[in-house]
């Protein structure tokens, strides 16, 4: 069984620039640089599941049109919320997507754990993961101006339900920042730090908004859009995995 407890140690050393520097370069930069990182992307012309006919419309999956747009997507999915979260949520309800992929990944977190101990009831964990996000997102508000600009000091819960130990241990682990940089090599479907996957989860949700918005013909060819998509990641992945080694080092990673 995985090891659920975290250590006793205090937070990594995270500076509020690595993000900023990661954007930086992906910042829809010209297009033939854009083009050039990204020129290990499959040749989706060749795809045997397309017509001859599409062949124009597949294209501009990979075009440089799509990286600026994929670009643009992850700048956007590291601006961190200006505001607190709103009083009286309910799940349905709309979220920043740094406050929403918290809270799926701290139901994540808490499903798993209690599923490797045999205590998961599916209605109850519905209930007791809706009351602790409630507080959550309570206590962000409540604490704004002491923890603004997402800042993990006030994310935490107080709900007194069943399982708040397993939820407090879940949520630890949700938000805990990485000591280590992402894996070289790094492909969609290999284990990853929770901190990167939320990354990449606010990623494709600020990705699809603006994918619907220029009404993007990739949302026409699902399978060959989403091999572009994880391409992309790939890159985003190896930016981190860059600057990571190039503020902190490597650390035998």
């Amino acid at each position: 069984m995985a090891n659920e407890n975290l250590p006793d140690r205090e937070p990594s050393p995270w500076l509020m620039t690595f993000e900023d520097t990661v954007t930086h370069r992906l910042r829809s930069p010209p297009i033939d640089r854009v083009s050039s990182a990204a020129g290990n992307i499959p040749d989706l012309m060749t795809s045997p599941h397309l017509p001859t006919e599409d062949s124009r419309t597949v294209q501009s999956l990979i075009d440089a049109n799509f990286f600026a747009i994929a670009a643009r997507a992850y700048q956007e999915a590291v601006i961190i919320p200006e505001t607190p979260p709103p009083a009286g949520w309910v799940p349905g309800d709309p979220l920043h997507s740094y406050y929403e992929l918290i809270l799926l990944q701290f139901g994540e977190c808490f499903r798993a754990i209690l599923e490797r101990r045999g205590e998961f009831h599916s209605q109850s964990f519905e209930n007791e993961w809706t009351m602790h996000c409630r507080s959550i997102l309570d206590t962000i508000r409540a604490e704004w101006s002491m923890h603004p600009f997402g800042s993990m000091g006030a994310i935490r819960t107080s709900a007194n339900t069943e399982n708040r130990a397993v939820a407090m241990l879940a949520l630890q682990q949700a938000i805990a920042k990485p000591d280590t940089p992402p894996p070289a090599g790094w492909r969609v479907g290999m284990p990853m730090h929770p901190y990167y996957k939320i990354m990449l989860c606010r990623f494709e949700v600020h990705l699809k908004e603006l994918l619907e918005r220029y009404n993007s013909p990739m949302l026409e060819y699902p399978a060959e859009g989403r091999r572009a998509i994880e391409e992309f990641e790939g890159l985003i992945i190896r930016e981190y995995r860059d600057t990571w080694i190039t503020i902190f080092g490597l650390r035998g990673n």
